[in-house]
């Protein structure tokens, strides 16, 4: 719990265009990694 409230607090400080592309960039970065998993899979 303290560590949802932590995010929040550093997001809030960063600014929403910051929070945006760091969540643009993990979702990239977690895309990436599924689509190696799937790779090895086959």
């Amino acid at each position: 719990m303290s560590y949802v409230l932590t995010f929040l607090f550093v997001t809030e400080e960063l600014g929403y265009k910051k929070t945006y592309h760091f969540a643009a960039a993990f979702k990239k970065t977690f895309a990436y990694l599924l689509s190696r998993l799937k790779i090895k899979e086959y």
